[in-house]
């Protein structure tokens, strides 16, 4: 049985749907394989998005052998408008979020911890740059297409 699913829910949802559908499915008595088509819509440069795909990825762990996900990755660009050279990132969420350098730090900070807590180091690398993520994109679009795109 194949159904369509659009991520749309926080990264915390994951784990807990995973759960519900693992409980369905010993409702009827007898274990039932489904393959979810999975579509992720995401900017590669998007801290939130990998946090989610982890925490999907570990629902799905929990779900199998019974659930098993055929994942197609799908592009957002957070900044379309982002120039080439990109822009240092605490000048642009400062910028974007209308938050100080300081409660800036400490978003940061969360993120890093969150991620943590689902199993991916997003390094120390201190402030850096983000730049738009259109190229990147087009490879993701060019390994779907050549089947070389990975879950």
């Amino acid at each position: 049985m194949d159904r369509l699913v659009t991520l749309a829910q926080p990264a915390l949802c994951y784990c807990q749907r995973a759960t519900q559908l693992k409980l369905l499915q010993h409702r009827h008595g007898q274990p039932m394989t489904t393959t979810l088509k999975l579509d992720i819509v995401s900017d590669v440069s998007c801290p939130w998005c990998i946090i989610g795909y982890k925490a999907l990825e570990e629902a799905l762990r929990r779900l199998e052998p019974n659930i098993t996900a055929q994942i197609t990755w799908r592009p957002f660009e957070l900044n379309p408008a982002m120039p080439p050279e990109g822009q240092d990132i605490v000048e642009h969420i400062t910028e974007k979020y209308g938050i100080s350098v300081v409660q800036s730090q400490q978003n940061r900070a969360a993120i890093q911890q969150r991620g943590l807590d689902v199993g991916y180091s997003f390094g120390e690398r201190g402030g850096g740059r983000i730049y738009n993520t259109f190229d990147a994109h087009r490879l993701l679009h060019w390994a779907e297409k050549s089947q070389h795109q990975c879950h």
